[in-house]
């Protein structure tokens, strides 16, 4: 009874980790969408509009970082008390179905994908300009004229 507790507990707690993630996501994704329907010009403007929200000193912990790692902790956690319960109880292992599955693999890749736009993003920016405010999609044009096959990669990563 008290795994069964503690994994509801972790399944609330992943929820609302997931949940405040998504308020970022959402915010970010608006500035891309935006780039992509009505132009660069409207993308650097929503992208200034949305940067308050989401490079907040006390915000960007906690729908960032904070969101992401408590999520993948409290999942891990919750696999280790499946399988901690199913061992004990000698039950068979459910197989992971097709959806379940891939799931769960996007979001172990969805991790180090957003430290590595977190990487080129914001600390690069911070480590040769002092600051990562100056970014704008200037700064992606550049990554895509130079790079083109890391920066579609990863950014189709991302938005998949």
């Amino acid at each position: 009874f008290l795994l069964l507790a503690m994994e509801r507990t972790l399944f609330l707690v992943q929820s609302a980790s997931a949940i405040a993630f998504s308020s970022f996501a959402v915010v970010h994704g608006a500035q891309i969408a935006a780039t992509a329907l009505l132009g660069v010009d409207t993308g650097n403007r929503w992208l200034l509009l949305g940067r308050p929200i989401y490079q907040d000193v006390h915000l960007e912990p906690l729908l960032v970082t904070g969101a992401l790692t408590v999520h993948g902790v409290a999942g891990g956690l919750k696999a280790l008390l499946r399988w901690t319960r199913q061992t004990r109880q000698q039950q068979q292992r459910r197989p992971l179905t097709r959806v379940s599955w891939l799931r769960k693999a996007s979001g172990w890749l969805l991790v180090p994908l957003v430290g590595v736009h977190y990487q080129l993003m914001r600390s690069l920016p911070v480590d040769h300009f002092g600051d990562s405010t100056l970014v704008d999609l200037g700064h992606v044009a550049w990554g895509v004229q130079n790079r083109p096959w890391f920066m579609y990669g990863l950014h189709g990563a991302l938005v998949v």
